[in-house]
């Protein structure tokens, strides 16, 4: 969390993700806090000011520097346009400053330096602020703070209770300050008359989702994909099975991967920060120690770290082989009725202050994502997830089952795929943040014998007697798309198993796809069942745990029955079916529900559901059920456009 006094009465401003809140404070200023998502921020005498900007797609974060500043703070200004980074600034009476970049520590005054022991450089700072008749207070990378003149004794209680991140003084009052631990949990004293003095609604949430998982999926497949976003710019890190891509990594962490070899579990922050685990090793880079002193004292501590989360502000969430750990725990983490954290599969910072944790099984709780973000995140059972820090729409989701989703940037849609590609990585919805990238899914079916056969199976599957027999209007035939690698597990199960037959299959339509032949792009609505289907292939998670023959994949020989689930969410004179390519090999025949099922039983591979009289499938004239519990078992080839009679 930000948080800035001014040099007068009454201005202060407060800052966290997307909010802020402040008062008298020049109008320049007043305007940027309300277009920016703010990094930065520093109040300074004669209305000087200085705020950064949090890093977007494409830049690093910008400089906003009030007009009278370089007559105030040269020193400071000559910092800003130089080519380090600055991380923080404090601002005092009489031009005195003290600036953080990525490169060292900048003081006006140097008795507030501290050369570390054993090391003879500088002593890495985390904050520092100027106060009450020139005080002045500095918190050490280890949470430690050194301060001149006499305190409160209240402030050094707080100070002393454990590791703080920020201080901040007030230049008016010794009883006015605000204080915020390593942990993201803060202590403000400000007058109440201040809006801010309920400095904990800033960054308390109310507003958590917690999203079950629709059909767990079980823990039988490790991560396949290990992917990163970066704090700054472009950069991100992406490895797999057959090759690893990367853009703008800090110099010290390329030299490390490229010395100790691709990561099982791997971690971007800001300023350079990094994680990087491969078995039982584990190495953290030195930027780390400043940017994220939490994540370094455990890592010292000798816990077995597993996992670990970089966010903005030195936030971090960190899965150790006994322990999870996190800024703003009460928020991020649950605990069991013990009193235990229930340990978490993984976790992600985003933009603008949104995180998601997925904890272990399967629940997703969230704060803040976008709802594009939040389609792809709770479309299955999520094993791991990462969250853009400088976009509010960008993400990469890995599922349990090995498939994965993601929204990227144009400039790693290449990267991203051909790493998926090589490591065999089935995606269920490639999207680009660029809109000109698509692939065309449907190919229309001329006229000909083609077309007659598919019309020909339709005609005399239709088996309800008490529904007239539509016409086919429209055949399109479905290309593989993107998904190589589902095609060549789709004919090496049909190799082993056998027994391929041509059924039908029918479900909703929120589209109006393959409508008189012109709307031939899959929509973007994840609710739309057809467009998936055809986009990703079937998906076994997404089927109803209510069938007859459990959770499966159904199909049917016959049109009529098909037609029955044929739904359209907009007005349409056609309905649609998908005529596919189903692997069937030993099926169980049965006249009775087998409610609950996961698996066919021992010895077969298929369940098949045969109408009887005295059974459970009691309309003989309907058709059969067939359902296949492998989604290497089936694969659309046509979608079916007919008629719909009044």
């Amino acid at each position: 969390m930000l948080f800035a006094f001014g040099p007068y009465h009454g201005r202060y401003c407060a800052a966290h993700g997307g909010r802020a809140v402040w008062e008298n404070v020049p109008d320049a200023l007043a305007e940027s806090l309300e277009e920016n998502h703010i990094q930065a921020l520093a109040l300074g005498e004669n209305d000087a000011w200085f705020l950064s900007e949090a890093p977007r797609s494409g830049n690093k974060g910008l400089y906003r520097l009030s007009d009278n500043f370089a007559a105030s703070y040269p020193r400071v200004h000559e910092i800003a346009h130089s080519n380090e980074i600055i991380v923080w600034v404090a601002l005092g009476p009489v031009g005195r400053y003290v600036v953080a970049t990525n490169v060292q520590l900048y003081f006006s005054d140097k008795d507030m330096m501290r050369i570390e022991h054993g090391r003879e450089c500088v002593t890495p700072l985390l904050s520092a602020s100027f106060g009450f008749e020139g005080t002045w207070i500095c918190v050490k990378d280890t949470g430690v703070a050194y301060w001149s003149g006499n305190l409160p004794p209240m402030l050094q209680s707080v100070l002393e209770s454990k590791a703080v991140r920020n201080v901040q003084l007030s230049a008016v009052s010794p009883n006015h300050f605000f204080v915020e631990y390593v942990d993201g949990e803060t202590v403000a004293m400000t007058p109440s008359s201040w809006r801010c003095h309920d400095i904990e609604g800033l960054v308390s949430v109310h507003d958590v989702r917690n999203d079950e998982v629709r059909v767990a999926e079980g823990q039988g497949l490790s991560q396949r994909i290990v992917f990163a976003f970066g704090h700054e710019g472009s950069t991100f890190f992406m490895s797999g099975a057959m090759g690893v891509e990367w853009h703008d990594l800090d110099e010290s962490v390329m030299t490390h991967v490229q010395q100790e070899g691709l990561p099982q579990t791997f971690a971007l922050g800001q300023y350079g920060a990094c994680f990087w685990r491969r078995g039982g090793v584990t190495w953290l880079s030195s930027k780390t120690r400043t940017a994220y002193p939490e994540v370094w004292r455990v890592w010292r501590s000798q816990e077995r770290i597993q996992w670990v989360s970089f966010g903005p502000q030195g936030y971090y969430i960190i899965s150790t082989e006994a322990n999870i750990y996190a800024s703003r725990s009460r928020d991020l983490l649950r605990t069991y009725s013990d009193g235990h954290r229930i340990p978490l599969r993984c976790g992600s910072f985003g933009y603008g202050g949104s995180w998601v944790v997925v904890e272990d099984g399967g629940l997703i709780r969230s704060h803040g994502l976008s709802d594009t973000v939040l389609r792809i995140v709770t479309a299955g059972d999520v094993r791991n997830v990462q969250l853009s820090p400088t976009d509010p729409n960008d993400c990469y989701v890995e599922y349990m089952n090995g498939t994965t989703q993601w929204q990227l940037p144009w400039q790693l849609y290449d990267s991203v795929a051909r790493i998926e590609h090589a490591s065999g990585i089935r995606n269920r919805t490639t999207v680009s943040s660029d809109t000109t990238t698509e692939v065309q899914r449907l190919c229309p079916v001329p006229l000909g014998p083609e077309v007659n056969s598919i019309s020909y199976q339709f005609a005399t599957s239709w088996r309800d007697i008490t529904l007239r027999r539509p016409t086919v209007r429209f055949v399109y035939r479905i290309s593989a798309g993107t998904v190589e690698s589902e095609d060549a597990a789709h004919k090496d199960y049909a190799a082993r198993i056998g027994n391929e037959q041509r059924l039908w299959h029918a479900t909703q339509r929120l589209c109006n796809l393959g409508d008189d032949g012109q709307y031939l792009q899959l929509c973007k609505d994840m609710r739309c069942s057809l467009c998936r289907i055809i986009d990703t292939n079937y998906r076994k998670e997404y089927s109803r745990t209510t069938g007859l023959f459990g959770l499966g994949i159904y199909t049917t020989t016959a049109s009529s029955k098909a037609d029955r689930y044929s739904l359209n969410a907009q007005a349409s004179k056609y309905k649609a079916v998908l005529l596919n390519n189903v692997v069937l090999g030993r099926t169980f025949e049965t006249n009775v529900a087998m409610n609950g099922i996961t698996a066919p039983p021992a010895g077969f591979n298929s369940v098949c559901g045969i109408p009887t009289l005295d059974g459970d499938l009691k309309r003989p004239y309907d058709g059969d059920s067939t359902c296949v519990f492998d989604d290497a078992a089936i694969r659309p080839l046509y979608l079916v456009i007919y008629s719909v009679w009044p």
